[in-house]
Formats: C-alpha cells, sequence, structure tokens
C-alpha cells in the first residue's frame, strides 16, 4: 500500500501571503522600470538633464503624486496590470534621470534632489499598488466564477492602505518641496 503525502503539508507563499506577493511583484516592477530607463539612458548621446529652477509648493507636488497614486488604483480595475505598468514607467523615470545625471558628473544632484523624499513616495506607491493589485486579483478572480479561490476583496482594509499612502505623500511633498534642492 502506498501513502500520499498531504499536499497541504508544504508552505504555499502566493495563497497565504498574498500581500507579500503583491509587495514583491510592484517593487519588482519599478526596480525592472528603474534597469531599463538606466539602459536607455546610457544608449543614448543626450547629456546631464538640468536642474529645474522653479520652486513648486508642496501642495501642488502632493496633487501630482496623487495623480500617480489614482493612476495605482486602476490596478482594482485591471486585475494589477496597471499596477505593474505604472510601476514600470515611475522606475524608467528615475532610472532615466539618475543615469543622465552620474554620467555627466552631476550624481550628486541625484542625491540632493531625489533621495530626500523618495523612501516616502516609494513606499506609498508600493504599498498602495500592491492594495489594488491584491483588490483586482480578487475581483477579475470572482468574475470569471472562481470564488472559492478569493474570498471577496477587503475594501475597507484597501482603504486604510489608501489613506497611508496619502499620509505618506504629503510627507513627501513636504520634504521634497523644502529639502531637495534641484
Amino acid at each position: 500500500m502506498t501513502t500520499v503525502a498531504n499536499a497541504s503539508s508544504g508552505p504555499r507563499p502566493a495563497s497565504r501571503h498574498p500581500g507579500v506577493l503583491a509587495v514583491a511583484i510592484t517593487f519588482g516592477a519599478y526596480l525592472v522600470g528603474v534597469a531599463l530607463g538606466t539602459a536607455g539612458a546610457l544608449s543614448t548621446a543626450a547629456g546631464a538633464i538640468g536642474p529645474d529652477q522653479t520652486h513648486r509648493p508642496a501642495w501642488q507636488i502632493f496633487v501630482h503624486n496623487l495623480g500617480v497614486l489614482i493612476w495605482l488604483a486602476g490596478g482594482t480595475l485591471t486585475g494589477g496590470v496597471l499596477v505593474v505598468g505604472i510601476m514600470g514607467l515611475n522606475g524608467m523615470l528615475l532610472g532615466w534621470v539618475a543615469a543622465k545625471q552620474v554620467v555627466a558628473g552631476e550624481g550628486h544632484l541625484v542625491v540632493v534632489g531625489i533621495l530626500p523624499h523618495m523612501p516616502l513616495e516609494l513606499a506609498a506607491y508600493v504599498i498602495c499598488g500592491a492594495a489594488s493589485m491584491l483588490v483586482g486579483v480578487r475581483l477579475v478572480r470572482r468574475l470569471l466564477g472562481r470564488t472559492r479561490i478569493a474570498p471577496p476583496p477587503d475594501w475597507r482594509r484597501w482603504l486604510v492602505i489608501q489613506a497611508i499612502g496619502v499620509a505618506l505623500l504629503a510627507a513627501a511633498a513636504v520634504v521634497e518641496a523644502n529639502l531637495a534642492h534641484v
């Protein structure tokens, strides 16, 4: 007589920790974008990007970044596809700008202009994008009739995460407006 091992005995991180997987995918898309942006910048002859001499107040920076957060929320309607695209695009922009500045000998502008507010802004985008991806995947699965696979979306948790993201973006805008020197 043969014994069949219990299929549920091994760890299944994708189903037990979907939030971790969504964060990894969201951040991974950003990193792939950084790599592509860097490669693109290094493959062109254009020089450094000059500093932006216009000072934008924190509220304008916040409104701009809130627009990105709204696009990331579109991941709820696209099963997370829009999240991957927006995070990749944001990564490409950073990769392009940083590579151009470093190659031109202006790497210090990246440090003083982007680094102070980047952790707050990136954290907001990653957690909000991951939350939108989770809701989007659950919605798609429910629409396809796979309700046993995916529980209904937790909209309350999604809203709390979005509120945390908005607070992080507000803090990032204040830091960018007052500490970033580009």
